[in-house]
């Protein structure tokens, strides 16, 4: 299916305040990645609350399912999708909706490291948030540098994918929204 990549790069000084919202209480998790992972989730919420007025929110996640040593020294792709749902209203603030979030982002690692969901949760959600934070060594004495081809089409289910994505593994992340061509107006699909 047809789909529009809107880019935004984040700045080095968006990016310090990212940091050190994570730094705080309210906002803190884990791990900076979880941290952020739930920023981010909570800004697309408020994002999705916004422009269809919906109150039930469910958004795909992957997770990379390879919970266990076994898993984790087996070949193959593990990769699955599982709902992360959130109910929003008008009164929330982004403090009280990133709780929501986080809760139900415990909730979905919970699912998945527990192997339920698969294909009958995935039909749960038409929007899905990946955040891919890696990293790529030098090959040999040549410095390597990875860039996402986006190849403008995704999956017929979802309307809307939100990338996070880091490929340096340095935090310099790169914003990347693919729209449903044939579903998303122009105003819709405009990053600011």
């Amino acid at each position: 299916t047809a789909s529009h990549r809107t880019e935004h790069v984040m700045t080095a000084s968006s990016m310090e305040q990212l940091k050190s919202l994570t730094a705080r209480p309210e906002f803190a998790a884990l791990s900076l990645e979880l941290s952020l992972f739930n920023i981010f989730a909570t800004a697309f919420c408020a994002y999705l609350h916004r422009v269809s007025d919906a109150e039930t929110l469910s958004i795909g996640a992957p997770v990379h399912n390879r919970a266990t040593l076994e898993f984790k020294n087996t070949i193959g792709l593990f990769i699955e999708l599982h709902p992360i749902l959130v109910v929003a209203n008008s009164e929330d603030t982004f403090v009280s909706l990133h709780e929501k979030v986080s809760e139900s982002s415990y909730e979905h690692l919970k699912l998945a490291a527990s192997h339920k969901g698969g294909i009958t949760a995935a039909r749960g959600f038409n929007v899905v948030l990946n955040y891919i934070k890696a990293g790529f060594d030098a090959f040999g004495e040549f410095p390597c540098e990875a860039e996402w081809l986006h190849n403008n089409h995704i999956d017929p289910q979802h309307s809307l994918r939100f990338q996070v994505v880091d490929l340096t593994g340095k935090g310099r992340i790169k914003l990347c929204f693919d729209f449903r061509s044939e579903e998303h107006t122009s105003e819709l699909q405009s990053p600011d």
